[in-house]
């Protein structure tokens, strides 16, 4: 997984994260050290609304057991209709109110400690942080960064925001539910309700606007050598439109399988490359 770790809890200019762990898992972890209980669960209740547009970015499985699914994120489908507690959850008050959830499913035998709760966001108490658990795996890992990265950044200005006083968004759920559809099913050639105007949009365009809603955290982070990919992957395609055309053409599954693998091999190799060349900088 990822781990996103805030190392103070000063003023949001003078914060610093650091970035350790990198992987091809699609959960992602951000941490403040210290941070305050209902911090997390501001922060939990603000990223709910930019879910669907991380899983579109990111969706990687349009294959399953060697045909098409007309899905572009068939894990999320997969993994939502096979365990309880999934998806995307409704919003907090405070942690007062997550707590008092998480004692009624421990008391009433439904769960044997929290982690059980398979939420597409959720604040981790014992490691003290946030958990984006939205994202399909990666099989580029240059792409696998540029996901995190993404996902760190909305974290990062959600926190500035909360700290400035700034409300954060708080949509209901059944707006939400409608766009994590359209990213599940269309992946970034669909469209993206947006929440506050009650239009719709290209959703790369949906994804493009929150690359420029933070940033702000960009350089302040160390993220923009990363987000920089993103543009790439919007003009070029993510896995699952790589999946897509190469079905299409007609090539076995297999193939597509085994060049993947292979593909995350080579772009280990790269992301390292990525990461010493911003460390030295």
């Amino acid at each position: 997984s990822w781990s996103f770790r805030r190392d103070s809890l000063s003023a949001a200019s003078a914060e610093r994260w650091a970035i350790t762990k990198p992987s091809t898992s699609p959960v992602w972890t951000a941490r403040r050290a210290l941070w305050p209980p209902n911090w997390a669960i501001a922060i939990c209740t603000a990223m709910r609304s930019v879910l669907p547009e991380i899983l579109a970015l990111s969706a990687n499985s349009a294959v399953y057991e060697g045909r098409l699914t007309r899905l572009h994120s068939t894990r999320t489908s997969l993994f939502t209709r096979s365990f309880p507690r999934c998806g995307i959850p409704d919003p907090l008050r405070d942690f007062a109110e997550y707590e008092e959830f998480v004692h009624l499913l421990e008391r009433t035998g439904s769960v044997v400690e929290s982690t059980q709760i398979w939420w597409s966001i959720r604040p981790h108490h014992r490691f003290g942080t946030i958990e984006v658990r939205i994202a399909d795996g990666q099989t580029e890992m240059v792409e696998a960064l540029a996901v995190a990265a993404l996902s760190l950044a909305l974290v990062a200005q959600f926190a500035a925001d909360y700290d400035a006083g700034v409300p954060l968004p708080e949509h209901a759920g059944r707006f939400i539910e409608e766009n994590l559809w359209r990213a599940q099913k269309h992946g970034l050639e669909g469209r993206m309700i947006d929440l506050d105007r009650g239009d719709d949009r290209p959703t790369s365009d949906a994804v493009r606007a929150l690359i420029e809603r933070t940033a702000p955290v960009h350089e302040q982070l160390g993220l923009a050598p990363f987000i920089a990919q993103i543009p790439v992957m919007l003009k070029d395609g993510n896995g699952a439109q790589r999946q897509i055309r190469a079905f299409q053409q007609g090539e076995d599954p297999a193939v597509t399988h085994a060049r993947a693998v292979e593909r995350t091999r080579q772009s280990a190799e790269e992301a390292l490359e990525l990461v010493g060349t911003v460390k030295s900088t």
